[in-house]
């Protein structure tokens, strides 16, 4: 039963439940929360993603957690690396799969946009000053670009994406700030 609390806790359940809420908040803004089996892809597409995400940023911080997270699933032994990537490619594999029954530009924004920049970002630009930073917010911002290319209405979608962009920008440089002067502070430079 460990076990299986370690794997849930890999893949961030809150941050996952929070993303589905957003999908439903975003089909309410476009008026189509009746349109059940829609929104139903679309939280379940939304979670998936974020729980593969998540699941596999934690396997690229494997090394850093090490030393500043080692109580994370990985770093303290409850879940291997292996397996938080297999976890990663499943949750992947299983939005990929639902997304196949949404319109094109939904499809297009999901598998062909956001699941590459996920692993571009976890892979390569997370820790970089900006540019990293302008990525995660782009990828949270466009998932309600997504949300509305679902419902085959992208028009109103525009401004909680940007809302989501600018707040996560500022949020994630706010937080690198933040570890910078730790870190200086930490080594001894305030």
């Amino acid at each position: 039963m460990t076990t299986l609390i370690y794997h849930i806790k890999l893949l961030r359940p809150l941050n996952v439940l929070i993303s589905g809420v957003a999908m439903v908040i975003a089909s309410a803004i476009l008026g189509k929360v009746h349109e059940s089996t829609t929104v139903l892809f679309v939280v379940a597409i939304v979670m998936c993603y974020t729980g593969a995400a998540n699941a596999l940023n934690d396997t690229m911080d494997y090394e850093i957690d090490l030393v500043n997270r080692p109580l994370r699933p990985i770093p303290s032994g409850h879940v291997q690396r292996q397996t938080a990537l297999i976890i990663s490619m499943i949750l992947f594999s299983i939005g990929s799969v639902l997304c196949l029954q949404l319109p094109e530009t939904a499809k297009v924004i999901s598998i062909f946009i956001a699941m590459p920049l996920i692993v571009i970002y976890s892979k390569e630009l997370k820790g970089k000053p900006l540019i990293g930073n302008i990525i995660i917010a782009f990828i949270l911002g466009v998932s309600f670009l997504f949300c509305g290319a679902a419902h085959n209405n992208t028009a109103p979608m525009w401004i909680p994406m940007m809302l989501a962009f600018g707040l996560t920008l500022v949020r994630e440089i706010v937080k690198d700030i933040v570890l910078t002067f730790k870190e200086k502070k930490y080594v001894g430079g305030y």
